[in-house]
């Protein structure tokens, strides 16, 4: 059975064992070992006798130091490793509980709600193995596979008061069990958990808010699978579009485009990994991390991404509406830095490109704007459109020249064939959306992107 001491426990006997004042550093070791008196014995045995090696170094040499022996003579109350203890107890588990915990060990640290697993289960029993997709169908089975693990205190149960019951892992547990998977003949599990929250995983995050709970519940999935998930093979494909959808998420349903580009960089090289530098996937992957380089206001690194997604579109989509939204997407970045012409030429590139490729453009309007950097309705700069109701604005009669003509015909195009009609409305304003044609079934869109 494994006991779990509180974090302040923790830290403290790590203090007190070795003799250092280094409270920060305790702490921050006590949550990688997550209250485990097994690990903590092991760490504080380890750092006593060797003040050259740091709290924070210990934490980041985990995996390696969970199956170092104790130094001779040296036993203690725990004389095995931690990663000989912890996997000792799994010889005696029933498959598919064996199966469950390998299962869990890819997958959130705070919980994984049992309602997904039996969705899972009941959805995508392919991505599972045999014993644990028929013990995770039928509710006494499934309480046959988890007693075992929960005697053993290998796992616990929670309750979340949205989701239901929660099957908690403990970390350092999760951990072995990673390390063991790929010492055994357990091996894909993490390529299993990856297809699980892929499946799951709603792709209309820009479109839908009544997927945002779907998403929300997943969300802590993704982030563990950024984390320590496959990073090539047939699981890279999964994950990466899982980064992309909850990345997606992040940006438009909280507004938060910092933290959906920490998912979104590892997302791209995912798909340069499963697809080449020179795919279609591998573009889109790039426009959707330009677009939020450029809400976040770092434009070097817009321009520079953009720049790499028209290259790949003029080669493997020269004919493709999403490369008259990439000239597009590259405009709106040197209309942010003031540089006007360069902007206008590749609005009028996009603007002939999807002509080119559609034979359709919307109407002209006769009411030209300009470029707003303003901040839009969630406190940021706004990198969805042009044109906004915070810009400087001068009226003309007549139609407007060709420059504020390409942009209009263009942010038309863009936001009816991507973006949802409430993002258009808004950036759109005050141009009635009687102008927006319906977008043509050539176009299509990516899931959440601006391509």
């Amino acid at each position: 059975s494994l006991d779990q001491w509180s974090l302040e426990t923790t830290a403290d006997y790590l203090l007190s064992v070795t003799g250092r004042t280094d409270p920060e550093g305790a702490e921050a070791l006590a949550q990688v070992l997550d209250g485990l008196p097994l690990a903590a014995n092991h760490a504080a045995a380890f750092l006593r006798g060797r003040p050259g090696i740091s709290f924070a170094t210990y934490a980041a040499e985990i995996d390696r130091l969970v199956m170092r022996e104790r130094d001779a003579g040296h036993t203690g109350d725990y004389p095995e490793t931690v990663y000989a203890t912890l996997t000792k107890s799994l010889a005696a588990l029933p498959e598919a509980t064996v199966d469950l915990l390998c299962l869990l060990s890819w997958l959130s640290p705070d919980g994984t709600d049992e309602q997904l697993l039996e969705t899972a289960a009941t959805r995508n029993p392919e991505f599972l193995s045999e014993a644990l997709a028929r013990a995770l169908a039928d509710p006494f089975d499934r309480e046959d596979a988890i007693k075992p693990a929960t005697d053993l205190s290998l796992l616990a149960r929670g309750a979340d008061p949205h989701w239901g019951g929660l099957l908690l892992l403990h970390r350092m547990t999760a951990l072995v069990l990673r390390l063991w998977q790929g010492r055994t003949a357990r091996p894909g599990w993490d390529i299993r958990a990856a297809q699980i929250v892929n499946a799951l995983f709603p792709g209309n995050v820009s479109t839908t808010p009544a997927c945002w709970t779907v998403a929300a519940r997943l969300l802590p999935h993704a982030r563990a699978l950024a984390d320590h998930g496959p990073k090539g093979g047939a699981g890279a494909r999964s994950l990466g579009r899982v980064l992309n959808h909850a990345g997606g998420y992040l940006d438009f349903a909280r507004g938060d485009a910092e933290s959906a580009i920490e998912l979104l960089e590892p997302a791209v090289e995912l798909a340069r990994e499963a697809d080449g530098e020179n795919s279609a996937n591998f573009a889109t992957g790039l426009n959707n991390l330009a677009g939020l380089y450029t809400d976040t206001g770092r434009l070097d690194e817009a321009q520079a991404t953009f720049r790499r997604v028209i290259a790949i579109d003029e080669k493997v989509l020269p004919d493709d509406p999403k490369l008259a939204i990439s000239y597009h997407n590259l405009a709106r970045v040197h209309g942010r830095r003031g540089e006007f012409a360069k902007a206008e030429s590749l609005f009028q590139r996009s603007t002939t490109q999807r002509t080119a490729s559609c034979l359709w453009t919307t109407p002209l309007i006769s009411i030209p704007s300009a470029i707003s950097t303003t901040a839009g309705p969630s406190g940021r700069v706004s990198g969805t459109g042009a044109l906004r109701p915070g810009g400087s604005r001068r009226r003309r009669s007549g139609s407007p020249g060709p420059f504020w003509a390409s942009v209009i015909r263009t942010c038309h195009s863009t936001f009816t064939t991507s973006r949802c009609w409430s993002i258009a409305k808004r950036a759109l304003w005050p141009l009635p959306t009687s102008h927006c044609a319906p977008a043509p079934s050539c176009c299509p869109s990516a899931p959440w992107s601006t391509r």
